[in-house]
């Protein structure tokens, strides 16, 4: 995995996403893709919104029945334009986005910790702070950038 050829995709791919999507701010990328580690599995990324109204995790707010909120929806439609940008795949992938067990796909967007958005500092230092998130590892608009160092992740 070209770690800086992959990097440079996201960059446009998240330049191209906030264009057509304001809402959306970035992404934070955390895992092994950040770390020494010459060829990780895919890049896990936490999105970066200015305001979500669903459940965090993007559960349905029924447990009997699927039923989110207006937000969740533009969220979905959101990240398939997000991942659609990431095409073409490098070698040794099948899919952009990993949403089930035996596809190699290029980025992973967990449950956990899901997303976070720009509203909510206290959640988005708890969630952070709780995935050992480095807002270093922000690739987005220069606004959020700036809300996620002024941060204090020491009290």
């Amino acid at each position: 995995m070209d770690k800086d050829k992959i990097r440079a995709t996201l960059e446009s791919a998240v330049n191209t996403t906030h264009e057509k999507y304001e809402f959306f701010q970035g992404i934070l990328i955390y895992g092994s893709f950040v770390t020494d580690k010459e060829d990780p599995g895919d890049v896990d990324i936490i999105p970066v919104l200015t305001t979500y109204d669903d459940n965090w995790d993007f559960s349905s707010w029924a447990e009997d029945i699927e039923w989110h909120g207006d937000d969740y929806y533009r969220y979905r439609e959101m990240e398939e334009y997000f991942v659609s940008q990431l095409l073409p795949l490098p070698d040794g992938f099948e899919a952009p986005l990993k949403e089930r067990y035996g596809q190699k796909a290029l980025v992973h967007i967990s449950s956990q910790p899901g997303l976070i958005a720009l509203d909510d500092l206290k959640f988005i230092k708890e969630r952070l702070t709780g995935w050992k998130v480095n807002y270093i590892n922000f690739i987005g608009i220069d606004e959020a950038h700036k809300v996620l160092l002024s941060l204090d992740y020491n009290q």
